[in-house]
């Protein structure tokens, strides 16, 4: 899919303000539409090293943007999903309000409509998760029409 380039000084700061509040030591900014900071900032966490970089990533921005930070917890069952609620709540701060829900499965297309029923925010994602790999990572940016940041 063609991505536009973003243009004008004010995308170009506000790319910077990106940068300084996120904590992601690599990450790729991919916007198939104009970047909408209002809306809130969506993560998929499965307690893997790189969701946990999505994630801190992502209370980073939503901290910087004032935004909702829904949180999907990708996993099989509800015993992981009650042990990745307590690991992402350990990461985020009390100041820090987000909406943990499981999600039991890795279908991508499922994930993609999970992640578009939050709205057209910036979604942070890990560039591979425990149960789901670099290439159903890539599978999962083409289908969502939202705005990915991809951490590395």
């Amino acid at each position: 899919r063609y991505v536009r380039p973003m243009q004008g000084r004010a995308t170009v700061r506000k790319i910077a303000d990106l940068g300084s509040a996120a904590y992601a030591p690599k990450a790729l900014l991919l916007a198939k539409r104009p970047l909408a900071i209002e809306s809130p900032v969506i993560v998929l966490f499965d307690g893997s090293p790189l969701a946990r970089q999505a994630l801190k990533t992502a209370i980073g921005l939503v901290r910087a943007f004032q935004s909702r930070l829904p949180v999907f917890l990708v996993t099989d069952s509800a015993q992981n999903a009650k042990k990745l609620e307590r690991q992402a709540r350990l990461i985020m701060p009390k100041t820090i309000q987000a909406n943990l829900q499981p999600l039991y499965t890795t279908d991508t297309s499922y994930l993609a409509d999970a992640i578009e029923s939050e709205g057209s925010g910036l979604v942070v994602l890990g560039r591979q998760y425990e149960h789901l790999q670099e290439d159903e990572v890539q599978r999962l940016i083409c289908l969502v029409g939202n705005p990915v940041l991809l951490v590395l």
